[in-house]
């Protein structure tokens, strides 16, 4: 979270110099292009994922095509890993695999550039150790394979001729969801992250 917070106000700090020097804003600019890379924390939404795990973390990479324009797209790979919430010294966990293409939207042409996004992907979910822990094992399938749907907002700088940082918050809705074992039908392990990232722009 301390990470988030300075990459936030470091954005916000290099917006503020450059605040008057609107950048070049295009109707679509697909070659105006950025590339990603960078990580933060990661928490499940819901109550009953919520027991069942504890706080883990995120990395991320992205590509984002249209830096320049007030729509974007978006491409990427997404990692999570939680521990599972248990005493046993196995230490059973959890990780999720996802990629992702979403629409972004951006709001202002200035070299601080809040946006929102939704788009559309697949996530792969693995629990290690599941096997050697019984309470575990009677809670969680081994494999799970889901239809998600990310969707949040953030806020990218740029600076100098090349140089990007990126800090959003995204929260990623889970369908065909079969995790959990016999649980009811409206429990699903949605999640969110926040997460920091730096590149470079094209």
């Amino acid at each position: 979270m301390r990470l988030v917070t300075a990459v936030v106000t470091a954005t916000w700090m290099l917006g503020v110099a450059g605040a008057a020097e609107a950048r070049p804003w295009l109707s679509f600019s697909p070659e105006q292009t950025a590339v990603t890379a960078g990580g933060g924390i990661a928490s499940f939404a819901g109550a009953t994922m919520r027991a069942n795990t504890r706080l883990g973390a995120d990395w991320d990479a992205r590509v984002t095509f249209g830096t320049r324009s007030p729509i974007a797209f978006e491409a990427g790979y997404t990692g999570l890993y939680n521990p599972l919430a248990t005493g046993s010294g196995v230490a059973p966990y959890l990780v999720q695999n996802s990629v992702d293409g979403a629409l972004r939207i951006n709001l202002i042409p200035y070299r601080v550039e809040p946006y929102i996004f939704g788009g559309l992907g697949y996530n792969h979910v693995t629990v290690y150790n599941r096997d050697q822990d019984p309470e575990m094992a009677a809670r969680f399938k081994a494999t799970d394979d889901q239809l998600m749907v990310p969707v949040g907002g953030g806020v990218a700088g740029y600076f100098g001729s090349h140089a990007t940082i990126d800090a959003r918050f995204t929260f990623r809705a889970m369908f065909r969801d079969e995790l959990l074992i016999d649980a009811p039908p409206d429990v699903r392990s949605d999640s969110y992250t926040v997460a920091a990232r730096a590149g470079y722009a094209f």
